[in-house]
């Protein structure tokens, strides 16, 4: 057993133990901290506020129709569909295809107000939960009322 230990020891003396700043460590493994309001909405809206929620139910319900979905597709092909890697392109160019290459989408703004309305709808509304728990309530207490009643 004392043979192990001296072997272990001779085996690591020679290396040194390399330290690294805890203040690098933390800068590259930083993870993104969670507000509260992130952790309201469902998982795939976490950085979305209620008008873009909004807006892509509207889109999503007018991709249902095959008309629109292959209207958008075809009007998303053209000779700038593809893309050249930002650092080959000049910064002044590279910002002005970022301030006027914005996606037409056929959105008018009552659709997506109706898409509004349905989800505020939607939030009013109290959980499967709530509900199920009031009407036991009320179940109960009928039940009780009968109970009185029957003993009078």
């Amino acid at each position: 057993m004392a043979g192990e230990i001296d072997e272990v020891r001779d085996f690591f003396k020679g290396s040194e133990i390399q330290t690294v700043p805890l203040d690098d460590f933390e800068a590259k493994h930083k993870r993104r901290k969670h507000s509260d309001s992130d952790s309201e909405l469902p998982e795939g809206y976490s950085s979305m506020d209620s008008d873009e929620i909004a807006e892509t139910r509207a889109l999503a319900k007018k991709m249902l129709r095959k008309k629109f979905r292959t209207e958008a597709i075809d009007a998303s092909f053209s000779r700038n569909a593809f893309t050249e890697a930002e650092k080959d392109l000049p910064t002044w160019f590279v910002e002005d295809e970022a301030k006027h290459h914005v996606p037409n989408i056929n959105l008018t703004k009552e659709e997506v107000d109706e898409e509004k309305r349905l989800l505020r709808e939607w939030n009013a509304r109290p959980s499967k939960k709530v509900m199920e728990a009031k009407a036991k309530k009320k179940m109960r207490l009928a039940k009780a009322m009968n109970k009185i009643k029957n003993k009078a």
